[in-house]
Protein backbone atom coordinates (compact mmCIF):
# COMPACT_ATOMS: atom_id res chain seq x y z
CA UNK A 1 0.00 0.00 0.00
CA UNK A 2 2.84 2.17 0.75
CA UNK A 3 4.38 1.59 -2.18
CA UNK A 4 1.46 2.59 -4.46
CA UNK A 5 0.99 5.57 -2.77
CA UNK A 6 4.58 6.96 -2.95
CA UNK A 7 4.28 5.52 -6.62
CA UNK A 8 1.18 7.73 -7.23
CA UNK A 9 2.89 10.81 -5.38
CA UNK A 10 6.08 10.61 -7.67
CA UNK A 11 4.19 10.51 -10.59
CA UNK A 12 2.20 13.62 -9.75
CA UNK A 13 5.42 15.47 -8.49
CA UNK A 14 6.64 14.73 -12.55
CA UNK A 15 3.27 16.00 -13.68
CA UNK A 16 3.89 19.15 -11.88
CA UNK A 17 7.65 19.63 -12.86
CA UNK A 18 7.02 19.28 -16.57
CA UNK A 19 4.21 21.28 -16.91
CA UNK A 20 3.59 24.90 -18.05
CA UNK A 21 2.57 27.86 -15.69
CA UNK A 22 -1.07 28.16 -17.47
CA UNK A 23 -3.66 26.19 -15.62
CA UNK A 24 -5.59 23.21 -17.02
CA UNK A 25 -7.53 24.43 -20.32
CA UNK A 26 -10.56 22.48 -19.41
CA UNK A 27 -13.31 24.61 -17.34
CA UNK A 28 -14.87 22.86 -13.96
CA UNK A 29 -18.18 22.40 -14.47
CA UNK A 30 -20.83 24.78 -12.42
CA UNK A 31 -21.54 24.18 -9.15
CA UNK A 32 -24.91 24.13 -8.26
CA UNK A 33 -27.77 23.43 -4.96
CA UNK A 34 -25.69 22.87 -1.99
CA UNK A 35 -22.42 22.81 -3.42
CA UNK A 36 -22.72 26.45 -4.72
CA UNK A 37 -23.84 27.57 -1.14
CA UNK A 38 -21.48 26.08 0.63
CA UNK A 39 -18.75 27.46 -1.48
CA UNK A 40 -19.59 30.69 -0.39
CA UNK A 41 -19.85 29.31 3.15
CA UNK A 42 -17.01 30.12 5.76
CA UNK A 43 -16.23 27.09 8.13
CA UNK A 44 -14.24 26.69 10.79
CA UNK A 45 -11.00 24.26 10.53
CA UNK A 46 -9.34 22.03 13.34
CA UNK A 47 -7.42 24.72 14.51
CA UNK A 48 -10.13 26.98 15.43
CA UNK A 49 -9.03 29.53 12.79
CA UNK A 50 -12.07 30.43 10.13
CA UNK A 51 -11.24 30.10 6.19
CA UNK A 52 -12.91 30.12 3.34
CA UNK A 53 -13.95 26.80 2.15
CA UNK A 54 -12.71 25.52 -1.21
CA UNK A 55 -13.71 23.52 -3.76
CA UNK A 56 -12.17 20.47 -5.27
CA UNK A 57 -9.76 20.86 -8.53
CA UNK A 58 -10.48 18.15 -11.30
CA UNK A 59 -7.72 17.73 -12.49
CA UNK A 60 -5.95 13.81 -12.22
CA UNK A 61 -2.43 13.96 -11.62
CA UNK A 62 -1.68 10.70 -13.35
CA UNK A 63 -3.37 7.46 -14.64
CA UNK A 64 -5.31 5.75 -11.16
CA UNK A 65 -4.82 8.68 -9.60
CA UNK A 66 -7.60 10.74 -7.49
CA UNK A 67 -8.22 14.12 -7.88
CA UNK A 68 -6.14 16.73 -6.08
CA UNK A 69 -8.13 18.59 -3.41
CA UNK A 70 -7.06 22.04 -1.68
CA UNK A 71 -7.39 20.61 2.04
CA UNK A 72 -6.35 17.79 3.51
CA UNK A 73 -8.63 14.53 2.71
CA UNK A 74 -11.25 14.39 4.93
CA UNK A 75 -10.86 17.26 6.76
CA UNK A 76 -14.80 18.12 6.16
CA UNK A 77 -16.07 14.73 7.47
CA UNK A 78 -17.28 14.44 10.66
CA UNK A 79 -14.97 13.76 13.19
CA UNK A 80 -11.92 14.99 11.15
CA UNK A 81 -10.53 17.09 13.93
CA UNK A 82 -9.98 13.96 16.35
CA UNK A 83 -8.19 12.06 13.81
CA UNK A 84 -4.64 11.38 14.12
CA UNK A 85 -2.26 13.97 12.12
CA UNK A 86 -0.69 12.45 9.08
CA UNK A 87 2.92 11.87 9.18
CA UNK A 88 5.96 15.22 8.05
CA UNK A 89 6.74 13.57 4.95
CA UNK A 90 2.86 12.67 3.96
CA UNK A 91 1.67 16.22 5.71
CA UNK A 92 4.53 18.16 3.32
CA UNK A 93 3.34 15.90 0.11
CA UNK A 94 -0.56 17.16 0.67
CA UNK A 95 1.14 20.75 0.51
CA UNK A 96 3.23 20.71 -2.49
CA UNK A 97 0.58 18.67 -4.62
CA UNK A 98 -2.66 21.09 -3.04
CA UNK A 99 -0.56 24.23 -3.68
CA UNK A 100 2.50 23.74 -6.33
CA UNK A 101 0.74 21.22 -8.93
CA UNK A 102 -1.18 23.07 -11.76
CA UNK A 103 -1.78 22.60 -15.38
CA UNK A 104 -1.00 19.94 -17.78
CA UNK A 105 -1.25 20.90 -21.38
CA UNK A 106 2.22 20.00 -22.19
CA UNK A 107 2.10 16.60 -20.21
CA UNK A 108 0.22 15.20 -23.20
CA UNK A 109 3.58 15.46 -25.27
CA UNK A 110 5.30 13.99 -22.42
CA UNK A 111 3.00 11.02 -22.14
CA UNK A 112 2.91 10.71 -26.03
CA UNK A 113 -0.43 11.62 -26.62
CA UNK A 114 -0.18 14.20 -29.61
CA UNK A 115 -1.07 18.06 -29.12
CA UNK A 116 -3.72 19.02 -31.76
CA UNK A 117 -2.20 20.17 -34.96
CA UNK A 118 -2.82 24.10 -35.70
CA UNK A 119 -5.37 25.46 -38.02
CA UNK A 120 -2.69 27.02 -40.30
CA UNK A 121 0.18 23.88 -40.08
CA UNK A 122 -1.23 23.17 -43.33
CA UNK A 123 -2.58 26.53 -44.73
CA UNK A 124 -0.96 28.56 -47.85
CA UNK A 125 0.48 27.71 -51.19
CA UNK A 126 4.00 27.56 -49.24
CA UNK A 127 2.19 24.49 -46.92
CA UNK A 128 0.84 22.91 -49.66
CA UNK A 129 4.21 22.82 -51.19
CA UNK A 130 5.86 20.85 -48.15
CA UNK A 131 3.13 18.32 -47.74
CA UNK A 132 3.57 16.63 -51.14
CA UNK A 133 7.46 17.61 -50.61
CA UNK A 134 9.74 14.51 -50.12
CA UNK A 135 12.08 14.99 -46.92
CA UNK A 136 14.92 13.37 -49.31
CA UNK A 137 14.51 16.10 -51.94
CA UNK A 138 13.98 19.06 -49.79
CA UNK A 139 17.30 21.16 -49.88
CA UNK A 140 16.98 22.88 -46.22
CA UNK A 141 20.30 23.78 -46.08
CA UNK A 142 20.60 25.90 -49.42
CA UNK A 143 17.28 27.26 -50.67
CA UNK A 144 17.96 31.17 -49.70
CA UNK A 145 14.26 32.30 -51.19
CA UNK A 146 10.90 30.67 -51.71
CA UNK A 147 9.40 29.75 -55.42
CA UNK A 148 7.82 33.30 -55.20
CA UNK A 149 11.18 35.04 -54.83
CA UNK A 150 10.86 36.31 -50.96
CA UNK A 151 13.48 35.89 -48.73
CA UNK A 152 13.64 32.71 -46.81
CA UNK A 153 13.19 33.26 -42.89
CA UNK A 154 15.42 31.17 -40.96
CA UNK A 155 15.81 30.36 -37.24
CA UNK A 156 17.70 29.90 -34.73
CA UNK A 157 17.14 28.72 -31.01
CA UNK A 158 20.04 29.42 -28.08
CA UNK A 159 19.19 27.08 -25.43
CA UNK A 160 20.85 26.29 -21.87
CA UNK A 161 20.31 24.53 -18.70
CA UNK A 162 17.78 27.94 -18.15
CA UNK A 163 18.99 28.66 -14.04
CA UNK A 164 15.81 30.72 -12.47
CA UNK A 165 16.94 34.18 -12.26
CA UNK A 166 15.87 34.59 -8.67
CA UNK A 167 15.96 32.69 -5.12
CA UNK A 168 12.07 32.26 -4.69
CA UNK A 169 11.67 28.44 -3.74
CA UNK A 170 9.16 27.43 -6.01
CA UNK A 171 10.53 28.23 -9.36
CA UNK A 172 14.35 26.37 -7.75
CA UNK A 173 12.39 23.04 -6.73
CA UNK A 174 11.29 22.65 -10.39
CA UNK A 175 14.10 23.34 -11.99
CA UNK A 176 15.78 21.26 -9.51
CA UNK A 177 13.25 18.22 -10.27
CA UNK A 178 13.66 18.88 -13.71
CA UNK A 179 16.89 18.21 -13.90
CA UNK A 180 16.56 15.29 -11.84
CA UNK A 181 14.63 13.93 -13.85
CA UNK A 182 16.00 15.08 -17.20
CA UNK A 183 19.50 14.76 -16.19
CA UNK A 184 20.25 12.93 -13.25
CA UNK A 185 18.81 10.15 -13.56
CA UNK A 186 21.00 9.49 -17.23
CA UNK A 187 23.86 8.90 -14.75
CA UNK A 188 22.73 7.69 -11.33
CA UNK A 189 19.97 4.82 -10.93
CA UNK A 190 17.77 7.04 -8.29
CA UNK A 191 15.32 5.01 -7.25
CA UNK A 192 11.90 7.04 -7.74
CA UNK A 193 10.67 7.48 -4.17
CA UNK A 194 13.29 9.44 -3.56
CA UNK A 195 12.99 11.95 -6.21
CA UNK A 196 10.70 14.23 -4.66
CA UNK A 197 13.17 14.66 -1.41
CA UNK A 198 15.85 15.05 -3.69
CA UNK A 199 14.38 17.80 -5.48
CA UNK A 200 12.93 19.60 -2.26
CA UNK A 201 16.46 19.30 -0.67
CA UNK A 202 18.25 20.67 -3.72
CA UNK A 203 15.65 23.47 -4.07
CA UNK A 204 15.76 24.24 -0.71
CA UNK A 205 19.85 24.67 -0.55
CA UNK A 206 19.97 26.78 -3.69
CA UNK A 207 16.96 29.02 -2.47
CA UNK A 208 18.81 29.60 1.44
CA UNK A 209 22.27 29.92 -0.46
CA UNK A 210 21.23 32.74 -3.02
CA UNK A 211 19.15 34.44 -0.73
CA UNK A 212 22.03 34.45 2.03
CA UNK A 213 24.47 35.98 -0.76
CA UNK A 214 21.64 38.05 -2.19
CA UNK A 215 22.74 36.81 -5.38
CA UNK A 216 20.37 36.41 -8.44
CA UNK A 217 21.28 34.65 -12.02
CA UNK A 218 21.85 36.49 -14.94
CA UNK A 219 21.72 33.83 -17.25
CA UNK A 220 18.13 34.87 -18.23
CA UNK A 221 19.14 38.31 -19.41
CA UNK A 222 22.47 37.36 -20.96
CA UNK A 223 21.03 34.53 -22.98
CA UNK A 224 18.56 36.93 -24.55
CA UNK A 225 21.04 39.60 -25.19
CA UNK A 226 22.99 36.75 -27.04
CA UNK A 227 20.23 36.25 -29.37
CA UNK A 228 20.01 39.72 -30.05
CA UNK A 229 23.59 39.91 -30.84
CA UNK A 230 23.94 37.17 -32.67
CA UNK A 231 20.82 38.04 -34.64
CA UNK A 232 21.76 41.40 -35.30
CA UNK A 233 25.39 39.74 -36.57
CA UNK A 234 24.06 37.45 -39.18
CA UNK A 235 21.30 39.91 -41.04
CA UNK A 236 24.42 42.06 -41.33
CA UNK A 237 26.92 38.94 -42.65
CA UNK A 238 24.07 37.27 -44.49
CA UNK A 239 21.45 39.84 -45.94
CA UNK A 240 19.81 37.12 -48.27
CA UNK A 241 18.15 35.50 -45.32
CA UNK A 242 15.92 36.40 -42.80
CA UNK A 243 17.54 35.47 -39.88
CA UNK A 244 15.30 35.19 -36.37
CA UNK A 245 16.83 34.40 -33.03
CA UNK A 246 14.84 32.72 -30.39
CA UNK A 247 15.98 31.54 -26.74
CA UNK A 248 14.45 28.23 -25.23
CA UNK A 249 15.50 26.36 -21.94
CA UNK A 250 16.11 22.32 -20.96
CA UNK A 251 14.39 22.64 -17.65
CA UNK A 252 12.56 26.19 -17.47
CA UNK A 253 9.68 27.43 -19.70
CA UNK A 254 9.82 27.71 -22.08
CA UNK A 255 10.97 24.24 -23.23
CA UNK A 256 12.67 23.77 -26.58
CA UNK A 257 9.65 21.11 -27.64
CA UNK A 258 7.44 24.28 -27.22
CA UNK A 259 9.54 26.44 -29.17
CA UNK A 260 10.09 24.17 -31.95
CA UNK A 261 5.68 24.07 -32.27
CA UNK A 262 5.29 27.76 -31.84
CA UNK A 263 7.76 28.00 -35.12
CA UNK A 264 6.03 27.74 -38.83
CA UNK A 265 6.39 24.24 -39.71
CA UNK A 266 8.19 24.83 -43.36
CA UNK A 267 11.17 27.13 -42.04
CA UNK A 268 14.69 25.92 -41.21
CA UNK A 269 15.50 25.76 -37.40
CA UNK A 270 19.33 25.39 -36.57
CA UNK A 271 19.56 24.58 -32.34
CA UNK A 272 22.61 25.75 -30.84
CA UNK A 273 22.98 24.88 -27.56
CA UNK A 274 25.81 27.30 -25.51
CA UNK A 275 28.01 24.92 -24.07
CA UNK A 276 31.59 25.23 -24.29
CA UNK A 277 32.25 21.49 -24.77
CA UNK A 278 29.65 18.75 -26.38
CA UNK A 279 28.54 15.73 -23.90
CA UNK A 280 25.95 13.61 -22.77
CA UNK A 281 25.10 16.23 -20.54
CA UNK A 282 24.91 19.23 -23.09
CA UNK A 283 24.40 18.71 -26.74
CA UNK A 284 22.97 14.97 -26.73
CA UNK A 285 20.59 15.93 -24.77
CA UNK A 286 18.99 18.15 -27.47
CA UNK A 287 19.27 15.72 -29.83
CA UNK A 288 17.74 13.10 -27.71
CA UNK A 289 14.48 15.86 -27.51
CA UNK A 290 14.75 16.75 -30.84
CA UNK A 291 14.56 12.98 -31.98
CA UNK A 292 11.84 12.59 -29.52
CA UNK A 293 10.18 15.48 -31.17
CA UNK A 294 10.86 14.49 -34.63
CA UNK A 295 8.57 11.24 -33.86
CA UNK A 296 5.76 13.44 -33.03
CA UNK A 297 5.45 15.43 -35.71
CA UNK A 298 6.81 13.20 -38.67
CA UNK A 299 10.15 13.43 -40.92
CA UNK A 300 8.68 16.02 -43.13
CA UNK A 301 8.24 18.53 -40.77
CA UNK A 302 11.32 17.24 -38.45
CA UNK A 303 13.52 18.01 -41.58
CA UNK A 304 13.49 20.68 -41.42
CA UNK A 305 15.47 20.71 -37.47
CA UNK A 306 19.44 20.33 -36.29
CA UNK A 307 21.19 20.49 -33.77
CA UNK A 308 24.62 21.88 -34.41
CA UNK A 309 27.62 20.82 -32.94
CA UNK A 310 29.80 22.43 -30.31
CA UNK A 311 32.45 25.70 -31.39
CA UNK A 312 35.46 25.01 -32.33
CA UNK A 313 37.85 23.85 -29.44
CA UNK A 314 41.15 26.30 -30.80
CA UNK A 315 38.42 28.90 -31.78
CA UNK A 316 36.72 29.16 -28.38
CA UNK A 317 40.52 29.08 -26.74
CA UNK A 318 41.70 31.39 -28.88
CA UNK A 319 38.75 33.88 -28.24
CA UNK A 320 38.93 33.50 -23.94
CA UNK A 321 42.78 33.83 -24.55
CA UNK A 322 42.30 37.24 -26.38
CA UNK A 323 39.54 38.28 -23.86
CA UNK A 324 41.59 37.43 -20.71
CA UNK A 325 44.37 39.61 -22.33
CA UNK A 326 42.73 42.77 -23.22
CA UNK A 327 41.23 42.55 -19.74
CA UNK A 328 44.67 42.73 -17.83
CA UNK A 329 45.64 45.60 -20.04
CA UNK A 330 42.38 47.32 -19.51
CA UNK A 331 42.86 46.92 -15.69
CA UNK A 332 46.46 46.60 -16.31
CA UNK A 333 47.36 43.56 -13.79
CA UNK A 334 49.12 40.72 -14.50
CA UNK A 335 52.86 39.39 -13.95
CA UNK A 336 55.16 37.29 -12.04
CA UNK A 337 53.39 37.81 -9.09
CA UNK A 338 49.69 36.82 -10.00
CA UNK A 339 48.19 33.62 -11.15
CA UNK A 340 45.20 32.65 -13.26
CA UNK A 341 42.64 30.05 -12.22
CA UNK A 342 40.77 28.61 -14.81
CA UNK A 343 37.16 27.18 -13.76
CA UNK A 344 34.99 24.56 -15.36
CA UNK A 345 32.43 22.24 -14.32
CA UNK A 346 33.37 19.00 -13.20
CA UNK A 347 32.05 15.70 -14.17
CA UNK A 348 32.09 11.93 -13.28
CA UNK A 349 36.00 9.78 -13.74
CA UNK A 350 33.48 6.23 -13.49
CA UNK A 351 30.24 7.30 -14.63
CA UNK A 352 27.51 3.78 -14.17
CA UNK A 353 27.42 3.32 -18.32
CA UNK A 354 29.30 4.44 -21.16
CA UNK A 355 28.69 8.12 -22.05
CA UNK A 356 30.68 10.93 -23.27
CA UNK A 357 31.25 12.97 -20.55
CA UNK A 358 32.97 15.94 -22.28
CA UNK A 359 36.28 15.89 -19.90
CA UNK A 360 39.18 15.43 -22.72
CA UNK A 361 37.44 18.29 -24.61
CA UNK A 362 36.83 21.03 -21.44
CA UNK A 363 41.05 19.58 -21.11
CA UNK A 364 42.10 20.73 -24.18
CA UNK A 365 40.40 23.78 -24.24
CA UNK A 366 42.03 24.57 -21.01
CA UNK A 367 45.47 23.80 -22.35
CA UNK A 368 45.20 26.15 -25.27
CA UNK A 369 44.37 28.71 -22.87
CA UNK A 370 47.17 28.05 -20.83
CA UNK A 371 49.27 28.12 -24.12
CA UNK A 372 48.35 31.34 -25.73
CA UNK A 373 48.63 33.13 -22.08
CA UNK A 374 52.06 31.64 -21.32
CA UNK A 375 54.50 34.23 -19.61
CA UNK A 376 51.78 36.84 -18.94
CA UNK A 377 51.40 35.36 -15.34
CA UNK A 378 53.59 33.70 -12.66
CA UNK A 379 51.45 30.27 -12.96
CA UNK A 380 48.60 29.07 -14.69
CA UNK A 381 46.33 26.17 -12.40
CA UNK A 382 43.11 24.90 -13.38
CA UNK A 383 40.38 23.51 -11.01
CA UNK A 384 36.64 21.90 -11.27
CA UNK A 385 33.47 22.84 -9.80
CA UNK A 386 32.62 19.48 -8.76
CA UNK A 387 29.24 18.13 -7.46
CA UNK A 388 29.69 15.56 -3.89
CA UNK A 389 27.65 12.64 -5.07
CA UNK A 390 27.11 9.74 -7.56
CA UNK A 391 30.75 8.73 -7.46
CA UNK A 392 34.48 10.36 -8.21
CA UNK A 393 34.89 13.80 -10.30
CA UNK A 394 37.00 15.49 -11.76
CA UNK A 395 40.49 16.18 -9.91
CA UNK A 396 41.84 18.36 -8.64
CA UNK A 397 38.38 20.52 -7.11
CA UNK A 398 38.50 24.07 -7.27
CA UNK A 399 38.99 24.17 -3.43
CA UNK A 400 42.37 22.11 -3.82
CA UNK A 401 43.18 24.02 -6.83
CA UNK A 402 43.19 27.02 -5.01
CA UNK A 403 44.96 25.61 -1.83
CA UNK A 404 47.88 24.92 -4.47
CA UNK A 405 47.99 28.52 -5.50
CA UNK A 406 48.36 29.83 -1.91
CA UNK A 407 51.36 27.23 -1.62
CA UNK A 408 52.88 28.13 -4.41
CA UNK A 409 53.22 31.91 -3.02
CA UNK A 410 50.94 33.92 -4.99
CA UNK A 411 48.24 36.61 -3.18
CA UNK A 412 47.14 38.13 -6.19
CA UNK A 413 44.46 35.79 -8.35
CA UNK A 414 42.29 36.24 -11.83
CA UNK A 415 39.71 33.73 -11.82
CA UNK A 416 37.78 32.99 -15.06
CA UNK A 417 35.25 30.65 -15.64
CA UNK A 418 36.52 29.32 -19.58
CA UNK A 419 33.72 26.18 -19.16
CA UNK A 420 31.14 28.19 -19.61
CA UNK A 421 29.48 31.05 -22.67
CA UNK A 422 27.30 32.98 -20.23
CA UNK A 423 27.63 33.43 -16.44
CA UNK A 424 25.36 31.75 -13.69
CA UNK A 425 24.85 30.82 -10.03
CA UNK A 426 28.16 28.51 -10.72
CA UNK A 427 30.72 30.40 -12.44
CA UNK A 428 29.75 33.49 -10.30
CA UNK A 429 28.20 32.55 -6.88
CA UNK A 430 30.24 29.15 -6.12
CA UNK A 431 33.60 30.69 -7.86
CA UNK A 432 32.66 33.68 -4.70
CA UNK A 433 32.48 31.14 -2.29
CA UNK A 434 35.63 29.42 -3.14
CA UNK A 435 38.07 32.23 -3.38
CA UNK A 436 36.91 34.28 -0.67
CA UNK A 437 37.91 31.50 1.55
CA UNK A 438 41.87 32.71 1.22
CA UNK A 439 43.11 35.99 2.44
CA UNK A 440 44.16 37.51 -1.10
CA UNK A 441 45.50 40.74 -1.47
CA UNK A 442 44.05 41.22 -5.35
CA UNK A 443 41.47 38.73 -6.85
CA UNK A 444 40.07 39.71 -10.25
CA UNK A 445 36.66 37.72 -11.22
CA UNK A 446 36.74 38.00 -14.45
CA UNK A 447 32.94 37.38 -16.46
CA UNK A 448 32.47 34.73 -19.29
CA UNK A 449 32.65 34.97 -22.71
CA UNK A 450 28.89 36.80 -22.54
CA UNK A 451 27.93 38.89 -25.77
CA UNK A 452 31.46 39.60 -26.43
CA UNK A 453 31.78 41.13 -30.24
CA UNK A 454 34.38 38.58 -31.04
CA UNK A 455 32.55 35.51 -29.82
CA UNK A 456 28.77 36.45 -31.20
CA UNK A 457 31.20 36.70 -34.76
CA UNK A 458 32.67 33.11 -34.22
CA UNK A 459 29.10 31.84 -33.83
CA UNK A 460 27.52 33.35 -36.26
CA UNK A 461 29.88 31.72 -38.73
CA UNK A 462 30.00 28.16 -36.56
CA UNK A 463 26.15 28.60 -37.53
CA UNK A 464 26.37 29.65 -41.37
CA UNK A 465 29.07 27.40 -41.73
CA UNK A 466 27.13 24.76 -39.90
CA UNK A 467 24.37 25.06 -42.77
CA UNK A 468 26.54 21.94 -44.82
CA UNK A 469 28.41 20.90 -42.55
CA UNK A 470 26.16 19.22 -39.98
CA UNK A 471 24.13 16.58 -40.86
CA UNK A 472 20.49 17.08 -39.16
CA UNK A 473 19.41 14.69 -36.93
CA UNK A 474 17.58 11.75 -38.33
CA UNK A 475 14.38 10.43 -37.47
CA UNK A 476 14.45 6.45 -36.45
CA UNK A 477 12.04 4.61 -35.17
Amino acid sequence: MATATWRRETRAWTRWAWSGSRRCSRAAPPLRGRARRTRARRVVACDGHPRAARAHVGVALAAGDHPVHMRSPGAGRPRACARRAAPRARALRHVLRRHLVHGRHPLRRARGRPRARPARLFAGARSRALRTRSPATADRFSAHRDREGRLMRRHVILITYGEPPRPAFTGQLRYSWRILLGLTRLVAPIPAALLPMIAVGRGRSRHQLWTQENYGSPLEAITMEQARSLEEVLRAEDPDQEWRVHVAYEFRDPLLTTMLDRLPPDEPVDILPMYAADSAFTHEISRMTVRDWQRRVGPQRGSLVRVLAALDEETLADLSARFIARELEEQRIGGKDWALVLAAHGTLLEPPRPMETGREATERICAAIGRRLDGRFGGIFSGWLNHTRGGRWTEPPMEQALAQVVEAGFANVVYFPYGFLADNAESELEGRVFLRAHPWKSVVHLPCLNSEPEFMAALAAHVREGQTAEVPVAVTD
